[in-house]
């Protein structure tokens, strides 16, 4: 009977080795798990798409760019998201502003392609040595360091927190047009959209968690 046992247990083994081994050239598809994150596979998946309908790729530079009104102005008012500094100080806030600069998106998986739901690294794509000399990867923060209160989280630059995930979600019915989340911790379903507020005439931060937020559509225009 042990004998038995362990030869089916060999057997359906094997067979799941068999079914979840994926060909050379397939493509991946993408399972949610009870994680929040995301299991690549075999076939298509969505991809997040540029504004010229092309999928985003890992070594790509890109531009994100306002799709939607903030405040009552136009979105040309705001060219894109870049950097501010209080007081020229560091770390920097990531913000919606009149100067937009490029960034890399790097996939937390195996691929070249970005897809929709899936976590994500955002790094600012500028030469070093302006600015802050710190990573120009976004972070999530809270604290004192930030003019307004404390419940709010913002969006600044730093090391990656591998605990923290960003990622880009497809804004229901608005093909290619994207709004981008923050979640708190990968393992758990605590996750926020990223939205902005007024910090100077001009200026608006990146922030999480908060209500009075105005949300950010946005689509990505490759450099």
């Amino acid at each position: 009977m042990n004998h038995i046992s362990k030869l089916l247990g060999l057997t359906i083994i094997s067979s799941l080795v068999f079914l979840f081994s994926p060909p050379s050239n397939a493509r991946p598809i993408i399972f949610n798990i009870n994680i929040n994150q995301n299991i690549i596979f075999n076939e298509d998946g969505p991809e997040v798409r540029d504004t010229e309908s092309n999928p985003l790729k890992r070594d790509n530079s890109y531009l994100i760019v306002p799709s939607n009104t903030i405040n009552g102005g136009q979105p040309a008012n705001f060219r894109g998201i870049g950097l501010f500094s209080i007081n020229q100080t560091c770390p920097f806030h990531v913000a919606l502003s009149q100067t937009a600069l490029p960034l890399k998106i790097k996939p937390r998986y195996k691929s070249s392609t970005i897809y929709k739901n899936l976590f994500v690294n955002f790094q600012f794509d500028y030469p070093g040595g302006q600015d802050c000399p710190e990573p120009k990867s976004w972070q999530l923060t809270f604290g004192s360091s930030s003019p307004m209160s404390n419940s709010r989280g913002y969006v600044k630059t730093g090391q990656i927190n591998n605990r923290v995930g960003f990622r880009i979600v497809e804004v229901e019915n608005q093909d290619g047009v994207y709004k981008l989340q923050c979640c708190h911790n990968i393992f758990s379903s605590d996750c926020d959209d990223i939205n902005v507020v007024t910090l100077e005439p001009n200026v608006m931060v990146l922030v999480v968690n908060d209500n009075d937020g105005v949300p950010l559509h946005v689509k990505f225009q490759k450099v």
